[in-house]
């Protein structure tokens, strides 16, 4: 595989990866950018939920999605606080992102931002299959969750939940807050409720500061010469071409983030793996699954996209 096809692989790559897709409103996707289904929530019953807890239920509502990978619920309590669990129907969640790295990636929207709420990685606790962020500003005081747990043969495991809420600060102090939440996290349980009340996690230990909530495999450089040389003919058609067909919506400088694409892969993505993803890409039709066996692309992507916010 020459230079030429190695560029129209890793093109390919990051267009199926949601790079490059134009969103339909009111649609769910995953993180490469594939059409799951519409978001539209319907409410079921209670006891249909796969989601009970130990002790006083603190369950106001309970809607499901269907979606086409995924079972998904959107949970809201009685004081208002969301969650939402999602089990995969094949796979599992990718190792690209800690929950430190998708909590903060959550604070970057405009509703955190209006409120003045900002990550503090210094601040993320962990408890229970939970990662999470207690944090005030001068008008709010916010908790925001985040877990994946499961079957850990497929990545970090099948099932995902997430979710939080936010009180005005003379509403309810962050102590108060941050002990109400954990203590609903950690009486959840995960499953059918016939399955001996589900998936149980394990005695909750106390809430410790940590640095990150998930260790991934560092990104190491390839020596020079294992390194795919590209042209400067090449950086100028990916870039051309990667900015054409993005539509992120992220408030990102597009140019500098597929740049930093187009730096990156060649550095510590082996042209080996480069060859064996088009084979395996080409044989799937091109079916986004294949990117969870070359963990080192959703590392970049999400490195590239960190340095532009």
């Amino acid at each position: 595989m020459n230079a030429k096809n190695i560029f129209k692989t890793l093109l390919l790559v990051f267009s199926i990866a949601g790079c490059q897709i134009e969103k339909k409103a009111n649609t769910e996707y995953n993180i490469y950018g594939q059409e799951l289904g519409p978001r539209t929530f319907v409410q079921i019953d209670e006891k249909d939920s796969k989601v009970s807890f130990v002790g006083e239920d603190p369950i106001k509502r309970v809607e499901i999605l269907s979606l086409k990978d995924r079972y998904s619920e959107r949970i809201t309590f009685k004081n208002n606080g969301t969650m939402r669990y999602g089990k995969l129907f094949f796979g599992g969640f990718s190792n690209a992102n800690s929950d430190a790295d998708l909590i903060q990636d959550a604070l970057n929207s405009p509703f955190f931002e209006d409120r003045g709420i900002v990550f503090d990685k210094n601040k993320i606790k962990r408890v229970s299959y939970f990662s999470y962020l207690i944090q005030s500003s001068a008008t709010d005081t916010c908790f925001i969750y985040r877990g994946v747990f499961g079957d850990q043969s497929v990545a970090r495991g099948d099932q995902e939940v997430f979710g939080g809420l936010c009180y005005g600060i003379s509403k309810k102090s962050a102590n108060s807050l941050e002990n109400e939440m954990v203590d609903i996290l950690t009486r959840a349980r995960f499953g059918t409720r016939t399955e001996s009340a589900g998936v149980s996690p394990s005695p909750a230990p106390a809430t410790t500061p940590i640095q990150r909530a998930e260790s991934t495999v560092p990104l190491v450089p390839l020596p020079v010469g294992q390194q795919v040389v590209m042209s400067d003919s090449d950086r100028k058609e990916f870039i051309k071409s990667c900015g054409d067909r993005s539509s992120l919506g992220m408030g990102i400088n597009q140019t500098s983030f597929c740049e930093c694409l187009f730096q990156m892969i060649p550095i510590y993505v082996p042209r080996v793996s480069v060859i064996e993803l088009s084979a395996q890409l080409a044989e799937s039709k091109n079916d986004p699954r294949v990117l969870d066996n070359f963990p080192a692309l959703g590392q970049i992507k999400a490195m590239c996209l960190r340095q532009q916010k």
